[in-house]
């Protein structure tokens, strides 16, 4: 069970938890997401043939809120994803922000966002493979 206030630590099962101290944009594991409405010429096929080359591997779970609590635990060093809903990654974001990720969110109408998740080290590496 993942836990978080902006008063405390980010913790699982009651055991404080923190991101990844991987720095190697090589060595990275990304977790995503991607819409079944997605299509090759799309910016999130874009983004994910973008990082598939720069990086070890990247995975889709299919839950986001497990995703970023992956990140926050150290279990990944990233999650990005194009039109989740704030919903989806609210909570598991606080928890990640608490346990020492970097998070952005990018309004795009209609409560969905672009989300990106990442240890501190390789968020700068990350925005720009991404841009």
């Amino acid at each position: 069970m993942y836990t978080a206030t902006l008063e405390s630590p980010a913790l699982c099962n009651e055991k404080p938890i923190q991101t990844s101290s991987i720095s190697l944009l090589a060595d990275l594991l990304i977790l995503t997401g991607l819409s079944k409405n997605a299509h090759d010429e799309s910016e999130p096929f874009k983004g994910h043939e973008a990082l598939t080359r720069k990086t070890q591997k990247i995975r889709i779970i299919g839950a986001a809120a497990v995703d970023i609590c992956q990140v926050a635990c150290g279990r990944a060093e990233a999650y990005v994803d194009s039109g989740i809903y704030l919903w989806d990654a609210a909570a598991a974001g606080l928890i990640a922000e608490r346990a020492g990720a970097y998070t952005k969110t990018e309004p795009l109408g209609d409560y969905r966002v672009n989300y990106m998740c990442s240890n501190t080290l390789i968020q700068k590496e990350l925005i720009a493979t991404l841009s």
